[in-house]
């Protein structure tokens, strides 16, 4: 089966393109460059933008398959970029399955489209939407999700996948920016936790793709038009596992010395300055991220091991000596 994989130049898409050929299918990946890596294990690359509706079509056209993993991260920039990408990619690219008859359809999602800024405790999928997202990027998937969910029948079966913060090797965005953090001695954890949390290693949420779209192949399951969360299902305390990674970089421990108040005071004045500046890069510290290393956000992973069978196959333990191992290999980073 011919598969279109988006944002296959991403730290997520790229590991999902091998796993892909390993099951037997055919791969087209949608790319904003050329991605010669992918081309030599036999992936064809169409470069193209979401925004764009004649490289889009190109993509599209004769595939029975779509993992969309495509889209803009991150918590800072342009509200209306979020939106044309995020959701307005997402639109374009249903659009055009249902053009060309595409019969399965794998959205990644996040698990901030039900965050508001408030302790999320063991939480399973009937969480409804929340009422007042605390950044555009969230709100931008919600509306994705959404429609995603919405477009689901039975000759177009779609799922959403709630891979919740992904890290490993390789991360050009999380890892970079908390290591050199970290090396200048500005990282700040904050005090009166614990503030518990449950992330995904890398290759697990790959994993997860592959496996999700599997199962919408299946006749006999019935997970399609549905969310599903994944994480490691290995709940830890946020400063525990920001040392971890840092210990995993031989950079020495950072204790919590701020409290959240003060915090959440800095990254509204630091956000408040950026704004009158007209600044385009992304603040030091924001609000979004202060929120989000001062509550917990963990969730109940029963639907996923038991309606969509999955859980994940590489262990926190496994996933930090991995990281280790390439950090080593490759001091730079």
């Amino acid at each position: 089966m011919l598969v279109l994989l988006t944002g296959g130049s991403g730290f997520l898409g790229r590991r999902i393109v091998p796993k892909l050929i390993n099951e037997g299918h055919s791969v087209r990946v949608l790319a904003r460059g050329p991605l010669p890596q992918l081309e030599a294990i036999g992936a064809q690359v169409v470069i193209s933008d979401l925004r764009n509706w004649h490289g889009l079509k190109k993509a599209v056209s004769g595939c029975e398959a779509i993992i969309h993993t495509a889209g803009m991260a991150g918590v800072w920039g342009s509200p209306t970029e979020y939106l044309e990408v995020n959701y307005g990619g997402t639109l374009n690219l249903l659009d055009l399955a249902k053009e060309y008859k595409v019969r399965y359809f794998v959205y990644t999602s996040s698990p901030s489209v039900i965050y508001g800024g408030k302790d999320v405790r063991g939480v399973d999928e009937t969480a409804p939407y929340a009422a007042r997202l605390k950044d555009i990027y969230p709100y931008s998937k919600m509306l994705a999700e959404k429609k995603v969910l919405k477009s689901n029948s039975s000759n177009f079966k779609t799922i959403a996948l709630r891979p919740h913060i992904i890290w490993g090797p390789g991360d050009p965005h999380f890892l970079p920016r908390l290591y050199k953090s970290a090396r200048a001695g500005k990282l700040k954890l904050f005090t009166g936790g614990p503030y518990i949390f449950d992330g995904i290693y890398v290759e697990n949420a790959a994993d997860a793709h592959v496996h999700a779209l599997k199962k919408l192949m299946d006749i006999r399951s019935n997970v399609d038009g549905q969310a599903f969360f994944i994480a490691q299902n290995e709940p830890i305390d946020i400063n525990i596992f920001v040392n971890k990674l840092l210990q995993c970089a031989s950079i020495p421990q950072v204790l919590p010395t701020m409290s959240p108040f003060w915090g959440l005071t800095l990254a509204h004045a630091i956000e408040f300055f950026w704004k009158i500046l007209q600044k385009k890069s992304e603040p030091p510290l924001t609000v979004f991220t202060v929120l989000n290393l001062t509550t917990s956000h963990y969730y109940n992973l029963d639907k996923t091991s038991y309606l969509l069978d999955y859980t994940p196959g590489i262990s926190l333990k496994e996933g930090l000596l991995k990281l280790e191992e390439s950090l080593l290999s490759s001091p730079s980073s």
